[in-house]
């Protein structure tokens, strides 16, 4: 299985991504993913993963946003006994726990200087003391780290250390808002539509193609998670197995029907991610892709050389 198969992906400048972080899997390099809240940097890290050849080793997350600068310190480094007033055992760290594996740094752009500072050492020296322990670890870690911020940005402002951004950019993945991957929307509500169907107790629920278009002239400012939930809230509204396009005006009242900055997809480019979603379905399967859309084989290879396969694949 393809372990980008999950990050879909109809948009050109999303196909660009998934080929960077595809190639970024194969090296042992640091990677820093940037982007908004929502757009799929979690997703894309736990690809990375799992297409790297450290896929049978832990992926280990820490949520900087989540947590105080005292208890980060802590989870990512463990302590000793007596480290600290409540102290009273031993605890290993993130970066121990994902020896052999992937250290994911979700929110990195939270952390202040002085913790900053702190992650210089694991990343160039492989090597991590404990709190309270005078003795260093090696350890095998290979570390992604996101960001909601231009981390170029932040550094000239001040609030990001230069030299642990240098050391964590060695592969810069920058995802795009859904906004400005409009293609990637029709592809991500089909997805969606299947896991909100069994949800909502609606197995074989469907969004209509005039429903489908119209998500699109959206500019989605929560991007894939506020896409998300409205399909789960479409999947619930609905009158029965297929969502219209009154259902979407009915779930989404700030949509613009019309789209003031974006035309609507033409019958063309949904019929190009309806395929691409029906294949990706059946596994890369063309014989049962054309079997699903109740066409020949010969009619739906004959579609695929018309449309090219970057398209379609």
């Amino acid at each position: 299985m393809n372990a980008f198969e999950r990050f879909l992906v109809a948009d050109r400048s999303s196909r660009e991504i998934v080929k960077l972080a595809s190639r970024a899997a194969a090296t042992e390099s640091t990677v820093l993913i940037e982007g908004e809240s929502g757009v799929g940097k979690d997703l894309l890290a736990t690809c990375i993963h799992y297409a790297s050849r450290r896929a049978e080793g832990p992926m280990v997350r820490i949520d900087c946003p989540n947590l105080s600068e005292d208890l980060l310190e802590c989870e990512l480094f463990g302590y000793e006994p007596g480290a600290f007033t409540d102290a009273r055992g031993r605890k290993m760290g993130k970066f121990e726990l994902a020896n052999g594996g992937t250290l994911y740094i979700d929110g990195i752009d939270t952390l202040s200087l002085v913790l900053q500072s702190k992650l210089l050492r694991p990343l160039q020296e492989r090597a991590i003391e404990r709190l309270g322990s005078t003795s260093a670890r090696k350890l095998d870690v290979r570390v992604i780290a996101s960001s909601q911020h231009n981390l170029v940005d932040e550094v000239r402002k001040g609030m990001f250390r230069g030299d642990l951004f240098y050391r964590l950019q060695v592969i810069h993945l920058k995802i795009p808002p859904l906004r400005e991957r409009k293609a990637d929307i029709p592809a991500l509500a089909l997805y969606l539509s299947t896991d909100a169907g069994a949800r909502a107790a609606k197995p074989g629920f469907q969004i209509a193609s005039d429903a489908l278009s119209l998500l699109a002239t959206y500019d989605w400012p929560g991007n894939v998670r506020e896409l998300r939930n409205v399909i789960e809230r479409l999947a619930v509204m609905a009158m029965d197995t297929t969502a219209t396009r009154e259902d979407i005006l009915a779930a989404l009242p700030s949509i613009e029907p019309l789209g003031r900055h974006q035309e609507p997809l033409t019958l063309r480019e949904m019929e190009i991610v309806y395929i691409q979603e029906v294949l990706r379905r059946a596994r890369g399967n063309k014989s049962r892709a054309a079997s699903i859309l109740g066409i020949s084989r010969k009619s739906f290879y004959d579609r695929l050389r018309r449309e090219g396969g970057a398209k379609l694949h």
